[in-house]
């Protein structure tokens, strides 16, 4: 079956259940199952109420905390199990689930023989159709000003009116980096109305109803609070949040080194190269490097002549020193490495490396962000499409040759004009006909707003959830010990860019504090 779906079919002759979910895992479920019923639904703490859950998944909740994704078919909540992407689960009349079988995107490990010209011709093709089957009378992009953004605006433009597609975007207050100057560039551009939403994070009214809100999302990442601010209707179509991974990988220099080791993994002058490295490491390690633009990227081309290690460092984010830091046992950290394992005497080149990474990945990362904006849509009673992870065009990007696919070009800053390299080359070059300069040269950017969030309000409410969940006698806190952790935050008030790592953590626990209260206690 192709699309974004969970079918649910109930054979009332045979006395049997069927449940489906799609391959890229747009759309979820959960269940629960005990000896007397089955509870299934699309929120994770209904489904938790419902079946008088009454703790949390410790493991699922430590790697949560640790890594910020929730793993594909984990929840917060013992016993509750989220139906897995592209799945077919079938449950007996004596409600045993009695068989589950998957079906899977198959990213080759092979690439296409095309030209360079012909691959920018056919991934122009593929983000089009990708976008066909969602079209509706009334199309919103959540524009950021990115160019994975822009590739939705302008898919929309190839295929509509202009008066059937719209966009909006948004800025923080007082942010000094502000999207929407080139989200409005790139509208202006192709004639489609924009409209600029900022958000006050003084301001209260943005956080009305704020457990209410929480409990509505599977995943409630704190961007629900900027943009999840629209108004949606069930008979238009809203597009969002895509990061164009496979045909345009974000890939430093660094990596491209270790991405072409790959190939020579276990050659003898290679190990060699790989001890000098970490003797090298080592003395970095007696420096503040953490501090040093140039010594940090000196301890990570320390790590290249061990691919395995290179890419469970700062891909799949495995650190164990870090880990520690939050108190978890060690049999999850081991548990998340042998998830992330990887076969590498079947890696014969990098597009085979940069794959599997991806097939991990989505059922980590990648559906997290879809729950997420899945919820966004729920929550405003409307609908998110999400093209690029579509089967089609993701068994396309999957097979674009990789020196291609992580080409670069000279470029311009994230937030200025400074002239610098910046990838998506193949996409930049599909999408040129339509992108203004603006955009067409501007770096990849995310803008830091976090803390600013953090600085209002936002920061008020989670400080009163963790004070609150302290003093109850079933506290999350205490219950996984993470007190020394949230200190810092209870004692400070102000925050800039370089804590958003830390705010993240801390908003997560305030968010579980919620659940914990709201849906285990009740």
């Amino acid at each position: 079956m192709r699309g974004n779906f969970l079918i649910i079919i109930i054979d009332n002759q045979k006395h049997n259940c069927t449940v489906y979910r799609d391959k890229s895992g747009i759309k979820t479920g959960y269940f629960f199952v005990d000896d007397h019923q089955i509870v299934i639904g699309t929120n994770v703490h209904d489904v938790a109420k419902k079946s008088k859950v009454k703790s949390f998944n410790k493991n699922a909740i430590c790697k949560y905390l640790y890594g910020d994704f929730l793993f594909n078919g984990e929840t917060y909540y013992d016993e509750i199990i989220e139906f897995k992407r592209g799945g077919a689960y079938s449950f007996n009349k004596q409600l045993e689930l009695e068989n589950v079988k998957y079906s899977t995107i198959d990213l080759s490990a092979l690439e296409n023989r095309l030209s360079e010209q012909r691959n920018i011709i056919e991934l122009r093709k593929e983000i089009d159709n990708a976008h066909k089957g969602y079209l509706c009378s009334k199309n919103t992009v959540l524009l950021s000003g990115g160019i994975d953004s822009v590739a939705m605006l302008i898919a929309l433009d190839d295929l509509l009116a202009k008066d059937q597609i719209r966009a909006i975007t948004y800025k923080v207050k007082d942010t000094e980096e502000d999207e929407t100057y080139y989200a409005k560039s790139i509208a202006n551009h192709l004639e489609i109305p924009i409209k600029i939403i900022e958000i006050d994070s003084e301001d209260s009214s943005n956080y009305a109803n704020f457990e209410d809100r929480i409990l509505k999302m599977n995943n409630p990442y704190i961007g629900m609070w900027i943009f999840g601010n629209f108004t949606g209707t069930p008979q238009e179509m809203f597009y969002a949040g895509q990061d164009t991974r496979l045909h345009t990988p974000s890939v430093n220099p660094i990596d491209r080194i270790a991405f072409n080791l790959v190939t020579v993994n276990n050659n003898l002058f290679v190990k060699l190269l790989d001890k000098l490295a970490v003797f090298f490491r080592g003395i970095i390690m007696l420096f503040n490097y953490n501090q040093n633009k140039y010594l940090r990227e000196l301890y990570k081309l320390s790590y290249v002549f061990n691919v395995k290690e290179y890419v469970n460092k700062y891909y799949f984010k495995l650190d164990y020193k870090k880990f520690k830091t939050l108190g978890f046992p060690d049999a999850i950290y081991e548990e998340l490495k042998s998830y992330f394992k990887i076969d590498y005497t079947q890696i014969k080149t990098p597009r085979a490396l940069y794959n599997k990474i991806v097939e991990l990945k989505w059922s980590e990362q990648y559906i997290t962000d879809i729950r997420y904006l899945q919820d966004v849509a729920k929550i405003n009673n409307t609908y998110v499409a999400m093209p690029f992870y579509l089967e089609s065009i993701a068994t396309f990007s999957a097979a674009i040759p990789f020196k291609l696919s992580i080409k670069n070009m000279v470029g311009r800053g994230r937030f200025s004009n400074k002239r610098r390299i910046v990838k998506k080359y193949i996409l930049r070059q599909a999408l040129k006909d339509k992108m203004n300069d603006t955009v067409y040269y501007r770096a990849k950017a995310v803008s830091s707003t976090m803390h600013l969030m953090f600085n209002g309000v936002l920061g008020e409410l989670i400080k009163q959830e963790l004070n609150n969940d302290l003093n109850r006698r079933d506290s999350f806190i205490n219950k996984f010990k993470l007190n020394s952790f949230i200190d810092r935050f209870l004692i400070n008030d102000e925050w800039i860019v370089t804590d958003e790592d830390y705010l993240l953590k801390i908003y997560q626990i305030g968010t579980l504090a919620i659940c914990n209260r709201k849906v285990l206690a009740e």
